[in-house]
């Protein structure tokens, strides 16, 4: 999925298009890290339950489209 997203960032003519998919990429990247760190720290003690890999995938694309309208919305 990384090679499909960069040839597309690669391959897009419009600047200002790219400049909001950079954007959101990196805040659903800073998101999804936050998330994931502060999850990890608190399955360290017992507090949370362990979750699978799996679903940080799933949760990143869910990040990217709620960082996507937020960008949408400040460019408005």
């Amino acid at each position: 999925m990384r090679v499909v997203l960069g040839r597309y960032l690669f391959e897009e003519a419009d600047e200002f298009l790219r400049h909001r998919h950079m954007v959101s990429l990196l805040l659903a990247t800073g998101i999804v890290l936050s998330f994931c760190a502060t999850w990890g720290f608190l399955e360290l003690f017992g507090l949370v339950p362990q979750i699978g890999v799996f679903h940080i995938s799933w949760g990143f694309f869910a990040a990217w489209g709620f960082a996507s309208a937020l960008v949408g919305l400040f460019y408005r």
